[in-house]
């Protein structure tokens, strides 16, 4: 069953996504360029379609008629929910660690490699 990149549960699908269209269970949209299966961050304009028209908010809800639900994004969410796991163990002083920890999980996302990239190329050309 499809799961929701932002919670990380299962959302049933019965024919294919529409765009008004939102998980049950935390009320973000499932017609978003971070659902689709084309979404490649680093790519040009995130995408592996190259005819896609680029999209602004890929986290909200878009036209995108290449639009198609993938079934194996749960990159986020698992994430996510591990980080709140070890701010339960840890207490509340993982409040930092779990920012810190938020925006490097965004990156391993796909973005690790764009952010590498960039640095090197800054490092290069430093004066």
């Amino acid at each position: 069953m499809p799961i929701c990149a932002f919670c990380g549960k299962e959302v049933e699908i019965l024919d294919k996504v529409f765009l008004k269209d939102s998980c049950p269970h935390c009320g973000r949209d499932l017609h978003a360029c971070v659902q689709c299966s084309f979404y490649d961050p680093g790519r040009h304009n995130d995408c592996r379609e190259p005819q896609a028209a680029p999209v602004l908010k890929r986290d909200r809800s878009n036209h995108c008629g290449y639009f198609v639900f993938d079934v194996n994004k749960a990159a986020w969410a698992t994430g996510r929910e591990d980080l709140d796991r070890l701010a339960n163990l840890f207490g509340n002083g993982a409040g930092e660690a779990k920012a810190e920890a938020s925006e490097s999980i965004d990156l391993s996302a796909g973005m690790a490699e764009e952010v590498r990239a960039r640095q090197g190329l800054e490092d290069l050309f430093k004066k």
